[in-house]
């Protein structure tokens, strides 16, 4: 087969009819909501090494790979690079494209970081544009891109727009998309493209702006690149058309016997719980999860248990109304203070004294107010769930069920940073063991596969678990709001007017 190789895009320039059959049902049987991998002759140009370990016999490569770099592990201005993130740069560079898989808490942006300054070193790139998932992780890459001592920095979207003649450009997806839809978007002939949180890449509106940046060097960045690391689907090829595949990986186990991670130790958790009898999924959740005032209680009683006992506690939920609920059981049965970190940079602080303050916190905010206190309780919905840099944490709670191996791993790496000298080097886990759904128990199932297929350390009970933290974990199954209050949160809001509608 011979190929016309593109920085996005190749094209088949010449194949027998035997290679367009096996090519055709290689990428073109996985189409997905009218998506393909391969049309009319043409497929991303990272799936090359996809289809050379498929055998294809590929001529044509017009791709051509840089000399062995010399790396400087002091390049950055406040970090020296450890000998893994030294690899990780020199295998970016060497080849082009590619996905660099490293655990949470391993230092992506340090490598990411490290590549662009090496690439300006050399002079083979001019401008990067690196695009994140969310607000709060654009200004999180700004200022530690910052203060690595690179100073001609822009960001873009939320609030914050497009400048000329910037060398970075840290970027939500929605405003690159925005800026690319426009007439001659000065983003498309960047030299480089850096995907931080790359799984994202997929979505329609990640792997639009993949495609319509024609970047030589196209690398990827995520502790998850698959969901399920056994087998290939349609969005994990097209992640790996639009970047690559995975050149460097260095898994969480490895880290943590070096001691750059925390070690998980993980206590699952009965609900006992009535069982459900519904086969509509959203009534299964709401009752067995969302307003399941017995699973609730526990969540409150063990955030409790570590708040007097001098732990900083992250709560995952996933909706918010159900982090509203923790938070008003804490308040009012404890009288704990929590703050609930939403979408957005919206944070609502429960004191006390009963008070309910909603604050537009950027990360430095919710940082300063984690590390002021020796002791805490944040609450969150998914906005927090990959890339933001929290500082120690000592306890997680899984407040959500869920079942996917990405997202368990990502919310575990919320509270696997290293912790401080003298201080144990482990995160305390708790989860629950949903038995009172079919569905539910499945869900639960498949988190516990995931913690023993990561090597975690799983607590035989919560007895051995307070040992270990040397403190009682209370568990209460008892603890409500009043009704009233409880119909004030649980009432769905009223539709908006339709925009035509109007005088």
């Amino acid at each position: 087969m011979i190929i016309e190789a593109g920085n996005v895009f190749t094209k088949v320039v010449e194949a027998t009819k035997q290679e367009k059959i096996r090519l055709y049902r290689l990428l073109c049987e996985l189409e997905e909501e009218g998506q393909a991998l391969c049309e009319d002759g043409v497929f991303p140009t990272g799936l090359i090494p996809f289809l050379r370990e498929c055998k294809f016999d590929i001529h044509g490569l017009s791709l051509r790979f840089p000399d062995l770099p010399t790396i400087d592990d002091n390049i950055l201005e406040t970090r020296t690079l450890r000998d893994y993130q030294s690899r990780a740069v020199i295998k970016s560079i060497i080849n082009r494209r590619g996905i660099v898989q490293a655990a949470t808490g391993a230092g992506k942006t340090e490598i990411c970081a490290a590549t662009v300054a090496h690439l300006l070193r050399d002079k083979l790139i001019k401008n990067v544009l690196i695009l994140v998932p969310s607000g709060y992780l654009m200004e999180q890459t700004y200022l530690r891109f910052r203060a690595f001592g690179f100073h001609s920095v822009c960001c873009m979207g939320y609030g914050h727009k497009y400048k000329p003649n910037k060398i970075v450009y840290v970027s939500v997806v929605d405003s690159a998309y925005r800026l690319l839809m426009s007439e001659s978007s000065p983003i498309a002939k960047v030299d480089a493209l850096m995907l931080d949180e790359a799984h994202h890449a997929p979505a329609k509106m990640w792997s639009y702006v993949c495609s319509e940046v024609d970047a030589k060097y196209r690398l990827a960045y995520t502790a998850t690149a698959f969901d399920d690391p056994e087998k290939y689907c349609f969005d994990d090829l097209l992640l790996i058309g639009l970047t690559g595949p995975i050149i460097f990986d260095i898994p969480s186990v490895e880290l943590r016997r070096r001691g750059y991670l925390a070690e998980p130790v993980v206590t699952l958790i009965k609900t006992l719980s009535k069982g459900i009898y519904s086969f509509y999924w959203q009534a299964v959740y709401d009752s067995g999860i969302k307003f399941n005032y017995q699973r609730n209680s526990a969540i409150a009683s063990v955030a409790n248990s570590c708040y007097e006992g001098g732990y900083k506690t992250l709560i995952f939920v996933g909706y918010k109304k159900h982090g509203h609920i923790i938070a008003r059981l804490l308040q009012e049965h404890y009288g704990v203070e929590s703050i609930f970190v939403q979408g957005g940079k919206t944070t609502t602080q429960y004191s006390p004294s009963g008070k309910i303050q909603n604050h537009s916190w950027s990360v430095d905010d919710i940082g300063q107010y984690v590390n002021n206190r020796e002791r805490v309780i944040v609450i969150t919905t998914t906005v927090l769930d990959e890339g933001i840099d929290i500082p120690i944490i000592n306890v997680l709670i899984m407040g959500t069920g869920m079942k996917k191996y990405r997202r368990t791993i990502q919310r575990l790496g919320r509270g696997m940073r290293p912790k401080e000298e003298g201080e144990e080097n482990k995160v305390y886990v708790f989860d629950f063991w949903d038995d009172h759904h079919q569905w539910l128990e499945s869900q639960s199932e498949k988190r516990l596969k995931t913690y023993e297929r990561e090597e975690y350390t799983i607590s035989g009970s919560v007895a051995i678990t307070e040992e270990m933290m040397g403190m009682p974990v209370i568990i209460d199954r008892k603890l409500r709001l009043p009704q009233d209050e409880m119909k004030k949160i649980r009432k769905k809001p009223k539709p908006k007017a339709d925009p035509g509608e109007g005088k």
